[in-house]
């Protein structure tokens, strides 16, 4: 996959460009629908995923370091440009604007790196004028329960969630091959439920989970981890 640098000026193209790919399905092709809750602890969180059913896929500390474009607000136009430290793996993620609703509906497409690609990565696109907005650091548990993913993160500064993710397809073309993260789970057996479902049948099959797991509507979220940990530094600011 090629990323594309975006000059002043060229942001109106892009946009034209990104809609046509969309009516091609060449861009666009997964999404995830996703949505999260507090939880008390870890403990409370796994035994919920096992009445449901889940099955334990594996544990991971992931450093997430999000980038400030030089020239796109990426802020204002509610996109974000992640790298992900995994272990000796590295991700590099874009993630689109997001779609109203109950559930957290946004464009995502992610290519891996080469061990040690990650800081290698980050003095690229420092190079090139990008910098660090934020870090988030968690400690991750990934379980699989019917169609979703469901994963258990204790994340630094904010506390413990779970989180329940389901990919939709947003194109109309087929895809052209694997994402990364289709790959890797591949790569470890987990094969049941991973092919992306058509939008609305993502979001019925993501809440019928979450009722599976006994999480009511009113405890779900829609906020980043981003998100929410600026609003947790904005509160505390103001407390001063």
């Amino acid at each position: 996959m090629a990323l594309a640098m975006i000059l002043p000026g060229q942001d109106q193209d892009n946009d034209r460009d990104m809609e046509k790919g969309l009516e091609r399905g060449g861009v666009g092709q997964v999404a995830e629908v996703e949505v999260k809750a507090r939880v008390p602890s870890v403990a409370a969180a796994e035994d919920a995923i096992r009445r449901a059913g889940g099955a334990f896929v594996r544990e991971a500390l992931q450093e997430d370091v999000y980038l400030r474009h030089p020239c796109r607000d990426l802020v204002v136009r509610d996109e974000a440009l992640r790298l992900r430290r995994e272990g000796d793996a590295g991700f590099l993620t874009f993630k689109g604007r997001r779609e109203g609703g109950d559930a957290k509906t946004r464009e995502e497409q992610e290519v891996g790196l080469e061990v040690a690609g990650f800081d290698q990565a980050l003095a690229i696109f420092e190079r090139l004028g990008f910098s660090p907005a934020a870090k988030i650091v968690k400690r991750r548990r990934e379980f699989r329960v019917g169609g979703a993913e469901v994963v258990i993160d204790a994340v630094d500064g904010l506390g413990i969630f779970i989180e329940v993710e389901v990919k939709a397809r947003t194109g109309t073309g087929k895809s052209k091959g694997k994402g990364a993260r289709q790959e890797m789970e591949a790569g470890i057996g987990i094969s049941a439920g991973t092919a992306p479902l058509a939008l609305d049948e993502a979001r019925r099959e993501l809440f019928s989970i979450t009722d599976r797991l006994g999480i009511g509507r009113e405890r779900l979220l829609t906020d980043s981890y981003l998100e929410l940990l600026a609003s947790r530094s904005s509160d505390s600011r103001a407390e001063r």
